[in-house]
């Protein structure tokens, strides 16, 4: 299977959620392929903002998720199914052929149950293999929270380790603390605001998680060598 010019091997019971903007195809070693599409909308989902998860399982329904973002296809979006998630597009397939009474409303209940079974398998997924995926599931909260404190005790917890392993695992494998990098972020969010926004400085400051105006001017100069507002005039 080919998304957005990336490979992945894929055989019976691969399942993977795919987002509107992605660029996929497929190259066969078989002539025989049964594969089960199941498209909808973001607002065809009940209560959609029940279903985010802080591993970022559900970004994939943000406004602002990037689908070109290799890892994540890799680290949430493509996975194994179970017999659950199996059975479960069956049933869907089930449901739509029948058209009886309420078959649309029931098609979204059970939308609604496979997306819960999808997050639910792939986190254990992701859990068994967090070693490897761990600079990706850190690197992946703070893309998408950076604008909120970190909470180390939290995410220490949903990766099953500890406060002080989060952290030294962390520095080690990238040379810098997790502190630095949700800075760096940061940063790098309020130059694209600055560039491509007509939000003002301190928005822009608050947006992006500073809580202080006079320190985020000082370390906007520290980072890029010029004011906020001298950034975004020149």
């Amino acid at each position: 299977m080919v998304i957005n010019s990336n490979e992945y091997k894929f055989g019976p019971g691969f399942v993977c959620l795919i987002h509107p903007n992605d660029l996929t195809t497929f190259k066969l070693k078989t002539e025989f392929v049964d594969i089960y599409n199941i498209m909808f909308s973001k607002k065809a989902l009940l209560e959609a903002d029940e279903l985010k998860s802080d591993y970022g399982f559900f970004t994939i329904f943000y406004d602002d998720f990037n689908p070109r973002k290799k890892s994540l296809h890799d680290q949430l979006h493509l996975l194994d199914s179970n017999r659950g998630i199996q059975a479960q597009i069956k049933k869907m397939e089930k449901e739509y052929l029948r058209e009886d009474l309420n078959s649309g409303l029931m098609l979204r209940f059970q939308l609604m149950e496979l997306l819960i079974l999808l997050t639910r398998h792939s986190s254990r997924e992701f859990r068994k293999k967090r070693r490897s995926s761990f600079l990706g599931f850190i690197r992946n909260y703070i893309e998408n929270h950076y604008n909120i404190k970190f909470d180390y005790k939290k995410i220490a917890k949903e990766a099953r380790v500890t406060e002080i392993y989060l952290c030294s695992l962390y520095k080690k494998h990238t040379g810098e603390s997790i502190g630095e990098t949700i800075h760096k972020v940061r940063m790098k969010k309020a130059k694209e605001m600055l560039i491509n926004s007509e939000a003002s400085i301190s928005e822009i400051c608050y947006s992006c998680g500073f809580n202080d105006l006079s320190y985020f001017y000082r370390a906007f100069k520290k980072c890029t060598g010029t004011s906020p507002g001298k950034f975004r005039k020149h």
